[in-house]
């Protein structure tokens, strides 16, 4: 056997791995310790996580890779991976991702860490939606949170040539 093959781990189910990089207002709701990132094996990457202080108070993850938002209820902390596993799969449903491809992605979201933000350009992208999510919040033609979701992803995102986070979404499910 090679050398680099016999160095190599076994194959273990617990190598998909994504992280939740959080503000520190998401930090400071969160028991527990902090993490380093590890290689990200999800299709749609990373994501950022911000808290908004509304009535509802909301959760917004904004994928690393398409810029994709997520909106769900911050109830409680505890429960936000599988209530965003959950509001994934319906967003991307709703923008015509194959079944398959949603099924393997959150089979991929299994594992995740919590960690701090790390990009400011991210963060950046995280505000922006911040800003409209405030006024969807309030607009009474969208009454879920996965209606608000799509909306944002609707939105043009000047840095990627006007494009949008559904658009690109769509794309990195078509490789």
């Amino acid at each position: 056997m090679p050398e680099a093959l016999a160095q190599t781990e076994p194959f273990s189910p617990k190598l998909a791995v994504f992280a939740l990089h959080c503000t520190k207002k998401v930090l400071d709701r969160i028991p527990g310790s902090v993490e380093e990132p590890e290689a990200c094996t999800t299709t749609l990457g990373n994501w950022y996580v911000n808290i908004l202080f509304s009535r509802p108070q909301v959760l917004l993850l904004v994928s690393e890779q398409t810029l994709l938002p997520v909106v769900i209820g911050a109830a409680t902390l505890k429960s936000m991976v599988p209530r965003f596993a959950e509001q994934l799969a319906f967003v991307l449903h709703d923008l015509g991702v194959p079944k398959e491809d949603i099924i393997s992605e959150l089979r991929e979201m299994m594992d995740f860490r919590i960690c701090k933000t790390q990009s400011r350009k991210l963060l950046g992208h995280v505000n922006d939606y911040m800003y409209h999510l405030e006024s969807a919040l309030v607009d009474d033609r969208l009454p879920t949170f996965e209606h608000i979701s799509l909306r944002l992803a609707e939105t043009p995102i000047n840095s990627h040539g006007f494009r949008n986070a559904a658009e690109m979404t769509r794309e990195r499910f078509c490789r």
